[in-house]
């Protein structure tokens, strides 16, 4: 609570992030290698006992690693979950799946927002829950359709 924002390890390194930013564009660095790739931007100042292995902002590591082609990838697939948000909330229906697509599209939001200061996409629980919330997304008049379906069938 004490501690200066300026001072937070991640707003000092972030000109270095940025600069890597733009000497890896448009190939990247390559997935995974933000660590070692790192070291090059590393000043003497920066050094201390703990070491900066991410770029602690899930977007900007994914244009630093991924590149032109990380950035066409994350342009696709954030259209792809606007679309189907917009889908969703437009929807007349107000079945189960219809609720859970709208509470999915809203913690996928959130989640996307948090990635633009922190990186929570990095832990495998919150990967988790990004891909379950994207199947909920996905098609919920389909399950709907498949539920009517089976329970006919029952």
């Amino acid at each position: 609570m004490t501690m200066d924002v300026a001072g937070d390890t991640r707003t000092r390194l972030l000109p270095r992030v940025l600069e890597m930013t733009a000497t890896y564009f448009p190939a990247g660095a390559g997935y995974g290698s933000f660590d070692p790739a790192f070291r090059r931007f590393e000043q003497l100042g920066d050094l201390k006992q703990t070491y900066f292995n991410q770029a602690h902002d899930d977007l900007l590591q994914i244009v630093i690693e991924g590149g032109g082609l990380g950035i066409a990838l994350l342009t696709g697939a954030l259209a792809w979950l606007l679309v189907q948000s917009i889908r969703v909330w437009r929807a007349s229906a107000t079945t189960t799946s219809i609720r859970m697509a709208r509470l999915a599209s809203f913690l996928l939001l959130l989640m996307i927002i948090a990635s633009v200061v922190d990186y929570p996409l990095r832990t495998p629980f919150m990967m988790a829950l990004f891909a379950l919330f994207t199947i909920w997304l996905y098609e919920p008049a389909a399950m709907d359709n498949d539920s009517a379906a089976a329970n006919s069938l029952a």
